[in-house]
């Protein structure tokens, strides 16, 4: 659980630096077992900071590579 804690506090200093921001992508390895707990505490973090999560799930390299590809293809649309 200090993991999903580390998360929730690294999208507080998020709010912090861009208080205007209202969608946070979050890009995580689907195929380990033990990361849902954290994306959980992700995803409640969020919700108390306000933020919108946008989930991208990458089982290796170039799915992550095409997980930024989107990312940064809809930021002018859904992270505006």
């Amino acid at each position: 659980m200090l993991a999903g804690d580390l998360e929730a506090e690294r999208l507080e200093v998020l709010r912090e630096l861009l208080p205007r921001a209202k969608r946070v992508a979050v890009v995580w390895n689907s195929t380990q077992v033990s990361i849902e707990p954290i994306v959980q505490a992700v995803e409640i973090a969020a919700k108390r900071l306000d933020f919108t999560l946008v989930p991208w799930k990458a089982r290796n390299a170039s799915e992550l590579d095409a997980a930024f590809a989107e990312i940064a293809k809809a930021r002018s649309t859904r992270f505006s």
